[in-house]
């Protein structure tokens, strides 16, 4: 999936559910690290009992010994909660779109030219989350033909 993407200044991974599992393999990769400089995690579950993958993955990531050294300075994780009132919660389509996810990370608007996005998810989630980057004047890219954002079709009908 990185062949399908421009280099660019970050890489955000948008998921829920086991959408972040394909993400994973990402996480311990040295040429995403390489090639960008940030590289973030997003997981959306119904609640925080159901987020426990990702905080492993995250919690773990230092001491890998194939990116541990880079995890620290480019590595983030945002999770989200759709049915507890806890921190962050809300569908990450929404949490996008009024900008809090951004302000939360201290980062500044998505972007074509800074970010690149990877999508994975339900056809349905799939579409809701595509809106976002085609809303911002993102291209969807192949590995014949790199783009700003991709959508892993390992969950699509």
């Amino acid at each position: 999936m990185l062949d399908a993407l421009l280099p660019s200044r970050q890489l955000w991974t948008l998921s829920t559910r086991v959408g972040e599992t394909p993400f994973a393999s990402l996480m311990r990769e040295p040429e995403s690290y390489k090639k960008f400089d940030k590289v973030i995690l997003t997981q959306t579950r119904r609640k925080l009992s159901e987020l426990g993958y990702g905080k492993h993955l995250a919690n773990n990531l230092p001491n890998d010994p194939l990116v541990g050294e880079k995890v620290a300075r480019k590595f983030r994780r945002y999770a989200t909660k759709t049915r507890e009132s806890l921190e962050n919660i809300g569908r990450i389509t929404d949490l996008i779109e009024s900008g809090k996810v951004l302000g939360n990370l201290a980062l500044p608007t998505l972007d074509p030219t800074e970010d690149r996005v990877m999508i994975c998810r339900s056809t349905s989630l799939n579409i809701d989350l595509k809106t976002i980057p085609d809303g911002r004047g993102f291209t969807e890219g192949a590995n014949s033909r790199p783009g700003e954002y991709v959508i892993k079709k390992a969950f699509v009908r």
